[in-house]
């Protein structure tokens, strides 16, 4: 990671956080909820355009950094602009810099 990485920290995005309810059938009904906007570097990392039956779309994945102290799981969600990025993997950055590398992927139509 770079010398100062709070000095890349220059986009907002949102954590979305989830909630769930019993359904009343024996499962759970699964919605979600903005929990908080925090200060993140988002860097594409790379793209790949699939076409599956007649679905074409592309799967872009992305390094996201933030600040330690933000709650995320494989169930949290974040949203960049209009784009909604699932968490693939979580883990702290180099000699416990304070900082969370996240690796998200962006599905999109």
């Amino acid at each position: 990671m770079a010398r100062d990485p709070i000095g890349r920290l220059r986009q907002r995005i949102t954590v979305i956080e989830p909630e769930e309810e019993e359904d009343g059938a024996g499962g759970v009904r699964r919605t979600y909820r903005d929990a908080q906007t925090v200060w993140a570097c988002v860097e594409p990392m790379q793209g790949v355009f699939r076409l599956t039956g007649d679905y074409a779309g592309q799967t872009i994945t992305h390094r996201v950094i933030v600040r330690e102290g933000v709650r995320l799981t494989s169930q949290t969600r974040l949203r960049h602009g209009t784009a909604l990025h699932h968490i693939r993997s979580v883990h702290t950055a180099d000699r416990g810099e304070g900082f969370l590398v996240v690796l998200t992927e962006e599905i999109s139509a």
